[in-house]
């Protein structure tokens, strides 16, 4: 079985942000972008994704 890593979170965060044409499967990202301001890879096993508005419960 293959190791799921921060690298694959990251791959998969920039191919879902790349797409902003919303007829594509992945161009909803366009939309919640919005709401992520960035997001690193810390290690291979950890990564930080911080919002651009706060939320409170």
């Amino acid at each position: 079985m293959a190791e799921f890593t921060a690298d694959d979170v990251i791959h998969t965060l920039d191919q879902y942000f790349q797409h902003t044409d919303s007829s594509h499967l992945l161009g909803r990202g366009a939309h919640h972008h919005q709401y992520i301001a960035s997001y690193t890879k810390i290690d291979n096993y950890t990564f930080e994704l911080t919002t651009s508005i706060r939320h409170t419960t």
